[in-house]
């Protein structure tokens, strides 16, 4: 795991190792997953993280990433086309398909879903999660799920599913608390050639409008606590400030010798 984290340029956090150590446990006992948590909480780290696992770093060809809610029903499932008469797959019986070509037990091949898990699409692949681990197409076609494949959804909330498909599924939660927002920034900083001038500039300035505009305990320092029109969280503003200095302010190596002056008034 620390390899992995290394070479795709991830900090160690202990408590997110932790959690990718926990998803690997639950795929042990179960062909499926769980991974909810608010959004910038790091599922998708920990998902990618663990699916690389016994691969090479940089080979994504052994996972199938799906966003169920994006498509209608009709696209996800397949459909039979009016005109040739002929049966089409869909997004998600196509991405079933893939990973289900390669039975051999020493290669792992994961299906994920990105997206809120709603019954209006779930509750037909319930029979995918259980110990059948099979589905029926509505052409009848059967696929059965090879011992080799997982299913993993990275999900914000579970509260729209029933307890007969919970029951299915291994669940790991993930918390905000489990990343930092000062992590996010420490690996801006090691992409920045001018890191010392930035890090000054963030103890000066952007910790404390952090405080005020994103700490409740804080709200003493200004006479009524500030509400977000829109929500948001802490590393999500943080993400939003890097680029907008990135943008602003691009890494030294981009200037030449005359606009170093320029750079030093922008700073």
């Amino acid at each position: 795991i620390k390899f992995i984290l290394s070479e795709k340029q991830y900090l160690y956090i202990p408590q997110q190792v932790k959690k990718i150590g926990e998803l690997h446990s639950v795929l042990q006992s179960h062909h499926s997953a769980i991974v909810v948590g608010p959004t910038c909480s790091g599922k998708s780290v920990i998902i990618n993280v663990l699916t690389t696992i016994d691969g090479e770093v940089d080979d994504y060809s052994r996972r199938v990433i799906i966003s169920p809610k994006a498509f209608p029903k009709e696209e996800l499932y397949g459909v039979k086309c009016s005109v040739t008469n002929e049966w089409v797959d869909g997004y998600l019986t196509s991405g079933l398909k893939y990973v289900n070509k390669n039975p051999s037990i020493n290669n792992k091949y994961f299906l994920i879903f990105d997206g809120q898990m709603d019954p209006s699409w779930i509750g037909d692949i319930t029979s995918l999660l259980d110990d059948k681990k099979m589905v029926t197409l509505p052409n009848s076609e059967t696929i059965y799920l090879n011992e080799n494949v997982a299913i993993i959804f990275e999900t914000g909330s579970i509260e729209h599913l029933s307890p007969d498909i919970l029951s299915r599924i291994g669940i790991v939660h993930v918390a905000s608390s489990d990343l930092p927002y000062r992590t996010y920034w420490t690996k801006f900083l090691l992409q920045r050639k001018d890191a010392d001038m930035l890090s000054q500039f963030y103890e000066k300035y952007i910790q404390h409008v952090i405080d005020v505009t994103c700490d409740a305990s804080s709200s003493e320092l200004i006479e009524r606590s500030l509400t977000f029109f829109i929500p948001q969280c802490t590393l999500n503003m943080l993400i939003q400030f890097c680029e907008l200095i990135s943008s602003l302010i691009p890494p030294p190596k981009y200037y030449s010798d005359e606009s170093s002056v320029e750079y030093e008034e922008i700073s």
